[in-house]
C-alpha cells in the first residue's frame, strides 16, 4: 500500500540530549520504540533527482524496508514542506535490483537511531535522532502545531537547521558532492574536521553504532573503504540477479 502526503517538518540541533528528553517527559510526551535506521539514496548518473530537488530513498528501519519518493520543496519557509509517497517493500535487495534496472544507483548511505515521541490527542510527532555527527530533534505536523510545540520546548525557529540529513552528512565529507537542497543556504564555514564512518554496505548494519565514537581514520581511507564496499556489493547483486532470472508474465 502506498501512502501519499505532504511532509511538513523542522529540524533543530540538540546540544544537551538528556536535558531535552527530560523536558519532553515533563511536558507529557512519551517515547516509542527506538529504532536503528539505515538509509540509501538513489539517483541516475546525471544526478537528475538531486538537481531537481527530488529524492528517492530506500530505508531499513528495524526489520522493515521502506521505499520513499519526495518531491521538491514547495515554499521557502522555516520548515520543509514537500510531497512524499512511501510504501513498504518485502525485501531491500530486491528493491535495489529493481531500481538499478531502471537506471538508478545508490549514491549516499547514512545511519541514525530514531525515537518517536508523541503526546495523546495531538496531530504532530517529535523525532529524536542520534547521528554520528550529533543529536537532532524534528517536529513534524501542521504548521500551527510546530510553532506551538517549538515555543513550549523553548526552541527558536530562527535557529532551525535548514539542511537535510543527506546534506549534513555530505557536508562532513570533503571529497563528496554535497547533497545541497535547492533554496537552503550553504554553511558559512567548513565544519570541524572529525572522522566519519563510510557508508554501510547495502543490507548491512551501520559501520559503527551511532552511540559510539568511530575510530580515527583519514577521510581518504574511509572513502576508499566505502568505494571498495560498493564494488563488492555491486558484484554480489549482479550475481544474485543473474542467478534468479524470471520470465515476465503477460502483464509485466
Amino acid at each position: 500500500m502506498v501512502s501519499a502526503r505532504v511532509e511538513i517538518e523542522v529540524k533543530f540541533p540538540v546540544s544537551d540530549p538528556a536535558a531535552l528528553r527530560a523536558r519532553l517527559r515533563r511536558l507529557g510526551f512519551r517515547p516509542g520504540r527506538s529504532r536503528q535506521e539505515t538509509n540509501w539514496l538513489f539517483d541516475d548518473a546525471r544526478a537528475t533527482l538531486r538537481r531537481s530537488g527530488r529524492l528517492l530513498r530506500l530505508r531499513k528501519s528495524g526489520a522493515r524496508w521502506l521505499l520513499t519518493a519526495k518531491g521538491p520543496r514547495r515554499h521557502a519557509t522555516i520548515w520543509k514542506e514537500r510531497p512524499e509517497a512511501e510504501t513498504a517493500v518485502a525485501g531491500g535487495p530486491q528493491a535495489r535490483a529493481l531500481l538499478e534496472l531502471l537506471g538508478y544507483r545508490a549514491t549516499l548511505a547514512y545511519a541514525r537511531r530514531r525515537t518517536l515521541w508523541t503526546r495523546p490527542g495531538e496531530r504532530g510527532e517529535i523525532a529524536f535522532d542520534t547521528t554520528p555527527f550529533g543529536a537532532y530533534l524534528e517536529l513534524e505536523g501542521p504548521p500551527a502545531w510546530i510553532r506551538q510545540t517549538a515555543r513550549t520546548l523553548q526552541l527558536d525557529l530562527g535557529n532551525a537547521e535548514p539542511r537535510s540529513y543527506p546534506a549534513l552528512y555530505a557536508a562532513r565529507v570533503p571529497d563528496r558532492k554535497a547533497q545541497q537542497e535547492p533554496g537552503t543556504p550553504r554553511p558559512s564555514r567548513k565544519p570541524r574536521s572529525t572522522p566519519d564512518a563510510p557508508p554501510p554496505p547495502f543490507g548491512a548494519s551501520p559501520a559503527f553504532p551511532v552511540s559510539q565514537t568511530p575510530r580515527r581514520h583519514s577521510p581518504q581511507l574511509l572513502h576508499a573503504q566505502a568505494r571498495q564496499a560498493s564494488r563488492v556489493e555491486g558484484r554480489t547483486q549482479r550475481r544474485q540477479l543473474n542467478a534468479s532470472t524470471v520470465s515476465p508474465g503477460p502483464d509485466a
